[in-house]
């Protein structure tokens, strides 16, 4: 963890977390944002299972998160301009 110390460095790590999502647009043409809180204890857990449903399931995952409060984003990435099979 790093805590800013000074408003430069806050300003900075916000430009990161802002930028969270943009970037995902280089990894897929497309993605589905989720929005869910967990217990930061049950972090790990979380992240694990939604491994493992990407998994079972085909589909590539990217998470965002800010740990902190226990806010999880997983974005199932897809290109919408392939059929479904």
């Amino acid at each position: 963890m790093r805590v800013a110390q000074n408003e430069d460095e806050r300003l900075r790590i916000w430009k990161g977390r802002k930028s969270a999502f943009s970037a995902v647009g280089r990894l897929s043409p497309d993605y589905v944002v989720n929005d869910g809180v967990v217990p930061r204890s049950q972090l790990g857990y979380a992240l694990s299972e939604i491994e493992r449903l990407s998994t079972a399931y085909n589909l590539r995952v990217a998470n965002v998160f800010h740990a902190g409060d226990g806010n999880l984003h997983p974005l199932i990435l897809y290109n919408g301009r392939e059929s479904a099979s």
